[in-house]
């Protein structure tokens, strides 16, 4: 009986997803628009840097996705510099990737994608025109499991919890959640930490003033850690950490991932201000706690190594060495001639050990003599743009802003000299990166977050980078290359809705493995990679065996996936099942299905 129940509750998950694809549109949509020009007055930056092969045009205008997040005006050294993210989901059901990138001090922009024809922007119809809020970034998670994806925005000031409706607009619940602190929050990484079937959430603050000049100054905050209650509300647990919180400091994003293989979610608080008031810090999850609080914590920082880099802004995952736990590449800030970003290995679990000059991913450059400027990176993105098997490496940089004082000129301080490109590095069978140039990825920008995703659904990673005080760039993969890909939407029964805390494990005919983590804001900067999972096999048509690692502790193994070299290879995996079955478009009204119960 037990089994038949489990049975109906997978089939009506599956059926209950397909539906919630087909939802019909809102009224509210009819009040969208669509711009379709950038405003003449703003400039746009270049994309290009060097004579190699273009790998992506520049899709902005012709999809109609204009937006700028705007600090113009805000003159605090400090002030001027946070903000500016990216969240990229299928938030309204249709099939298609939507996005959501912050304004600063202006409002948020809700582009959805209307196909062929382009974004329609609709932040204020549906819920997201907070007003005079100041949105620093933005977290998408399922936090209430009723199958949508739900938003958070991280402001200067009270943060906003929106409920999807289920058709795409939003429902301010930030009251009811007890959600909104008063902090300047930077991103949200959710997890479920305790295995309760629900998205914890982890609110990375930064500092509440830093002051640079004359003397470093530092004001720091505290990031707070959050349960989630199970019935919309959420409870500050950060009391249960050692020490008894989070230390004070300053953080923009602190990944929550399983870095022992236990099957326990752990924390690492990143630091920006490492070199002033405190270093990295890494929490061991050891499970429930003894005492009945919630769960037990070590710090396991002071033998960690992971002190550097020192001004940690972006994380990106990594599994080069095939045994299934995360390598973590960080980005930094050049202070010194000693300042690197910075790829972790770990040599045993929570001692790791810095390969980045093997790896060749230090991006960090200052030279005057030829004006090439990467001095602040900040969002970083593992994503297989060629579809080879093996994860890329694109690090997004951008200048801070300049000021009167003449210790804010470059190059006397090198921190805001312009036109910093982005850089896109190629990895060679996981044993080191190659930077690129003349890719059409080199944003020169004031970058500050990015997602990956396939925007066009060609079965190719496309970029979307976002820029303070003038238009983010939407970066379409032109595709050429002659290599398969397919794409996996997870739903968790017994493991949270999202299934994030998932790790992928793809094998194909060349006997390459390939490793993959579902995250929820764990990576870029105050950003939100969409939940699907991308899985380039090169030549391989057939993914010969992918094993399901679900959070509940469930394994399951598929065999004989086909794969395509058009994006037409796209399936739903459902807790449970043991199998795969193929997406099925919606079609108005109605949703359509290969699967017979």
């Amino acid at each position: 009986m037990h089994h038949l129940v489990l049975n109906r509750k997978i089939w009506f998950s599956i059926i209950g997803l397909l539906l919630l694809s087909a939802c019909e549109k809102g009224p509210w949509r009819e009040q969208c628009v669509k711009l379709d020009q950038p405003d003449p007055l703003v400039s746009t930056s270049a994309l290009t840097l060097g004579s190699g092969e273009q790998l992506f045009d520049d899709g902005t205008a012709a999809l109609a996705f204009h937006h700028v997040h705007n600090l113009i005006g805000v003159d605090d050294y400090y002030e001027s510099i946070a903000g500016g993210g990216v969240a990229i989901e299928d938030f309204d059901g249709d099939g298609d990737l939507d996005i959501i990138v912050t304004g600063g001090t202006s409002g948020v922009g809700y582009f959805l994608n209307e196909g062929d024809e382009g974004f329609v922007e609709c932040a204020s119809p549906a819920g997201l025109d907070r007003g005079s809020d100041w949105t620093l970034g933005v977290s998408a998670a399922d936090y209430d499991n009723d199958g949508d994806r739900d938003i958070l925005l991280l402001n200067d000031g009270k943060n906003r919890l929106l409920n999807n409706q289920g058709d795409g607009s939003f429902l301010d619940v930030t009251s009811i959640a007890d959600l909104g602190g008063n902090e300047r929050s930077a991103a949200a990484s959710w997890a479920d930490l305790d295995r309760d079937g629900y998205l914890d959430v982890l609110i990375s603050n930064l500092a509440e003033h830093f002051q640079f000049f004359p003397s470093p100054e530092l004001e720091g905050d505290r990031s707070k850690l959050y349960r989630n209650n199970g019935d919309g509300t959420f409870s500050d647990m950060s009391s249960t950490l050692p020490a008894g919180d989070l230390p004070i400091g300053s953080s923009y994003i602190s990944p929550l991932l399983d870095f022992d293989g236990d099957k326990n979610v752990d924390l690492l608080l990143t630091q920006e201000f490492g070199m002033v008031v405190q270093r990295n810090q890494i929490y061991q999850n050891l499970g429930p706690s003894t005492d009945g609080t919630w769960i037990s914590w070590a710090n396991r920082s002071e033998t960690a190594g992971l002190r550097h880099p020192e001004a940690a802004m972006g994380a990106a995952i990594f599994d080069l060495n095939s045994d299934t736990l995360p390598e973590i590449f960080l980005t930094n800030l050049l202070e010194n001639a000693g300042s690197t970003e910075t790829l972790y290995f770990q040599s045993q679990p929570f001692i790791f050990e810095d390969q980045s000059g093997t790896y060749g991913v230090n991006g960090l450059v200052s030279s005057e003599e030829s004006g090439l400027y990467r001095t602040s990176s900040w969002a970083a993105l593992n994503f297989d743009y060629n579809n080879d098997s093996y994860d890329d490496l694109y690090t997004v940089y951008g200048h801070h802003q300049d000021g009167d004082e003449m210790w804010r000129q470059c190059p006397t301080f090198i921190a805001v000299c312009e036109n910093q490109p982005n850089a896109l590095y190629q990895n060679a069978n996981n044993q080191a990166f190659t930077q690129l140039s003349g890719t059409g990825s080199e944003d020169h920008g004031m970058g500050r977050g990015a997602a990956a995703a396939d925007i066009n659904g060609d079965g190719c990673l496309d970029i979307v980078s976002v820029n303070v005080n003038e238009p983010s760039r939407l970066l379409l993969n032109r595709c050429t290359y002659p290599n398969h890909s397919a794409k996996f939407e997870l739903e968790g029964t017994a493991s949270n809705r999202d299934a994030v805390g998932t790790v992928l494990i793809a094998k194909t005919a060349d006997n390459v493995h390939q490793t993959k983590y579902i995250t929820a804001g764990s990576t870029s900067v105050h950003s939100s990679q969409p939940f699907g999972v991308h899985i380039g096999t090169g030549t391989a048509d057939t993914i010969e065996t992918l094993t399901v690692h679900w959070p509940s502790g469930t394994t399951e193994t598929l065999e004989n996936i086909p794969t395509a070299k058009n994006g037409s290879a796209r399936y739903i995996i459902v807790e449970g099942s043991n199998t795969y079955y193929p997406y099925a478009p919606p079609v108005s009204g109605q949703a359509e299905t290969n699967i017979e119960p």
